[in-house]
């Protein structure tokens, strides 16, 4: 009976793709072992659709052998089984494909980087900033808003919260003019990047950091993000 060969082949599948999911290698191993494992889970998947088809044929052939909801209800095992056995076989050629992870080293010199940004400086919200140019106001964000879409101001989102570096502005709450200056220039820049540049020292200034500059000595600062974006294009 064919049912009785698919039966087999599924079983077959089943064991041989326990055995293969079994045998995945977590560790980014590129060696001749990860690729056998890698292999084997292929041929089980393979095996395991095939099975799938043969089945599901041989169902539908059975014409008046089984009723309607019998069928339907055999189909609808024998698709969950199957399903069950792909995901274990999937999950084993996840666990089994080399992965290529963020050095140690690196990943300690990036955090270090963002927490210099983000300690480096005081944080304002939409509202903190709507507030100092018109308490009154029934929508606080709408300044920053549209200082934003004028290229005036930059953010970075943390936590789900816009934040806008004090820096950026004057003493009465307004944005310093050069800021958008200073935008145009890293127009294609990530906001984050934006902020890590100001915070970094800059031999242009005499090595302080730009931010430390931007309220006294504005013009130098743009001139240096001039000479950092020509450097990078150029270097």
């Amino acid at each position: 009976m064919p049912i009785a060969v698919s039966v087999e082949a599924m079983n077959a599948a089943v064991g041989a793709g326990t055995t293969a999911s079994g045998t995945g290698d977590p560790s980014p191993d590129t060696g001749p072992t990860a690729v056998a494992d890698i292999s084997r889970i292929v041929m089980a998947l393979d095996t395991t659709r095939a099975a799938a088809s043969v089945i599901l044929n041989g169902l539908e052939n059975l014409g008046s052998a089984i009723t309607q909801g019998a069928r339907a209800e055999l189909t609808r095992q024998v698709r969950q089984h199957i399903n069950e056995q792909e995901h274990s076989a999937l999950q084993g050629l996840v666990d089994a494909s080399p992965v290529r992870l963020l050095p140690l080293s690196r990943a300690g010199m990036e955090s270090k980087a963002v927490a210099a940004v983000l300690n480096g400086t005081t944080w304002l919200t939409a509202q903190s900033v709507g507030r100092r140019q018109n308490p009154d106001a029934s929508n606080l964000q709408a300044v920053t808003s549209r200082w934003e879409k004028e290229g005036k101001v930059f953010s970075i989102e943390r936590a789900g919260r816009t934040l806008y570096p004090e820096y950026i502005f004057d003493e009465l709450g307004n944005p310093i003019p050069e800021v958008a200056e200073i935008l145009k220039v890293f127009h294609d820049y990530m906001p984050l990047r934006i902020a890590s540049w100001f915070e970094s020292t800059n031999s242009m200034l005499q090595g302080k950091r730009p931010r430390e500059n931007l309220a006294t000595d504005p013009s130098a600062v743009v001139n240096a993000a001039r000479d950092h974006v020509k450097g990078a294009t150029h270097g």
